[in-house]
């Protein structure tokens, strides 16, 4: 039996068949018309259920779906995944998105968090599978971590009391009294800023804990350690004055170095 199907669901966007005859292609069934019991049939709708029931399975499976931007709206993202869903501009990446407009045609892997496909819903996360990565990599690093070993990193946070320097998925705590030998520093924020890419050291894993301390100091040699090669007993310096207190003066005789020249030993 002949089905009729309307040409203008198989034209491509130049207007153009898309198919050519003895081509098969699949359709859906959709009646006979009234007066010559012609049957009706429908490209679109075959293809639509087709994908639909790609999508439903690969919900049922838990399996990531590959989708396209197709249009900003209020609160977030339209997207083609065979059927449109909807992106919450929470769910886009792992911190808040404010300007959409760079997504806008791309295409992102995406994990279903609501669904009732014969209503059209379908609410999707792009920051869930972005937060699976990190929590996949973070694992891998805390294994393989070594107290010692060097890493490059970025500085994400400043506190008071210290930055936290993301080394691979997982945040370490760099303390300030780890960041130099040498200089008194009042503030991290003095020596670094948020987004720095900084060289540390592992001082300590915690892995049940999952916490880990950082140094940066350690990356270069403890100056305290040379100094008394580099001024026996009994060397004459020439310094500038830095401090004074009621016992003495901190004299700098190189950047960083201050000795104490006790009130007693003034005069």
């Amino acid at each position: 039996s002949e089905g009729l199907m309307m040409k203008d669901e198989i034209k491509g966007p130049d207007g153009d068949l898309m198919f050519k005859l003895g081509d098969s292609i699949s359709v859906m069934l959709e009646g006979s018309g009234d007066s010559d019991n012609q049957l009706k049939v429908s490209y679109n709708k075959a293809l639509r259920a087709k994908k639909l029931v790609a999508l439903q399975e690969a919900i049922d499976s838990g399996k990531p779906l590959e989708g396209k931007v197709v249009e900003i709206v209020k609160g977030g993202l339209l997207v083609n995944v065979g059927t449109r869903g909807f992106i919450p501009a929470s769910q886009i990446d792992e911190s808040y998105v404010e300007d959409l407009q760079p997504y806008l045609g791309r295409s992102l892997t995406l994990k279903v968090m609501q669904h009732d496909l014969p209503n059209g819903k379908l609410i999707l996360s792009h920051r869930a599978i972005l937060n699976e990565a990190r929590s996949e990599k973070r694992k891998k690093t805390l294994a393989t971590l070594e107290v010692g070993q060097k890493l490059p990193g970025v500085v994400r946070s400043i506190l008071a009391y210290g930055v936290f320097i993301d080394i691979g998925g997982v945040e370490g705590l760099l303390h300030i009294s780890e960041m130099s030998w040498t200089r008194n520093i009042r503030h991290p924020s003095k020596l670094v800023s948020i987004g720095d890419e900084v060289e540390s050291v592992v001082l300590k894993v915690d892995t049940k804990e999952e916490k880990i301390s950082l140094g940066m100091k350690q990356i270069e040699e403890d100056p305290w350690l040379s100094l008394p090669m580099q001024y026996p007993t009994g060397t004459t310096l020439a310094g500038t004055v830095r401090n004074l207190t009621s016992f003495g003066a901190f004299v700098e005789i190189e950047m960083g170095i201050d000795g104490l020249v006790h009130v007693s030993d003034m005069s």
